[in-house]
């Protein structure tokens, strides 16, 4: 069985009706092979959407003048809509996920290139909130952290000795601004060693 490769790690992508009939039937196995997951629905886990040409136009039928209730599109522009009302996907093209997959890099292409996206300036404020939700995530971790030390310098955490001091040996570290040890960091089930790291430091 290939490996699977991680240009598209942590990403979820769907994709509209209307793609190139000759590429529509592979987008799927594009997407998991290379990383991504594959949603059928536009949930909140979706972090980009490919729109297709004929879903997009459909989509920007809806704003013209002569737009009707019982208006005919080429194709159903829900989905587009549906993801711009959450306001944290990406509205790609094909372009993007093919370039991507051959560009080499382990990132897909800049998701706010004018050349990929179907609306650079929504691209900007996708990217503005999904900065946002990182921090808040991070932040969240941070206040988790501070707080099982505080219980742990009370008595209060873990029933044994070894859990206490591990807890204990977290408050050490904030206090006095150390890099966390891989230790103490595996300890709160994460790999990202760095982000403890500086989150520590700033407290």
């Amino acid at each position: 069985m290939p490996q699977k490769i991680s240009t598209f790690r942590k990403a979820v992508i769907a994709y509209t009706d209307g793609l190139d009939p000759k590429k529509a039937d592979k987008v799927k196995g594009w997407i998991e092979h290379n990383g991504a997951k594959y949603s059928r629905e536009i949930t909140d886990d979706v972090t980009h959407l490919i729109v297709s040409r004929r879903a997009w136009n459909s989509y920007k039928l809806m704003g013209m003048p002569h737009h009707t209730a019982d208006a005919v599109y080429d194709i159903d522009p829900d989905a587009v809509i549906e993801a711009r009302r959450k306001r944290t996907i990406y509205l790609m093209n094909l372009d993007w996920l093919e370039d991507s997959l051959i560009s080499n890099k382990k990132k897909p292409i800049d998701e706010v290139n004018e050349k990929y996206t179907w609306e650079v300036e929504h691209a900007k404020k996708v990217l503005k909130k999904r900065k946002e939700q990182q921090l808040a995530v991070k932040k969240e971790k941070l206040r988790a952290l501070k707080l099982a030390a505080k219980e742990a310098a009370c008595g209060d955490v873990g029933s044994s000795g070894e859990e206490r001091s591990k807890v204990g040996r977290m408050q050490q570290i904030i206090n006095c601004g150390k890099k966390a040890p891989a230790s103490v960091l595996r300890h709160y089930h994460t790999k990202d060693r760095n982000a403890y790291s500086t989150l520590v430091l700033v407290c």
